[in-house]
C-alpha cells in the first residue's frame, strides 16, 4: 500500500498514484517472511531462515548497503 516513487512497495511498475490496497511481491512468494518493517521511502523484510530484503530509497544506508 501507499506511494511507490523511489520502489519502496517492491514492484517493478512506477505508480503515478498511490496504492489503496496491498500489493504482491512476487520476488518474495519462495520466502516465508518472520517480519516487514515499512520506512516512509523503504521496506525490509526478514524471512523465516533469517535472511533480510530491503528496497526503496537507501540515500542514508537505510536498506543496509552503502
Amino acid at each position: 500500500m501507499g506511494d511507490n516513487s523511489v520502489g519502496q512497495l517492491g514492484i517493478n511498475e512506477p505508480y503515478l498514484e498511490n496504492k489503496v490496497s496491498p500489493v504482491l511481491v512476487e520476488a518474495l512468494l519462495p520466502f516465508k517472511t518472520r517480519s516487514v518493517s515499512c520506512g516512509n521511502e523503504h521496506t525490509v523484510v526478514c524471512t523465516q531462515n533469517s535472511v533480510a530484503f530491503a528496497w526503496g530509497n537507501n540515500d542514508r544506508g537505510q536498506c543496509g548497503t552503502t
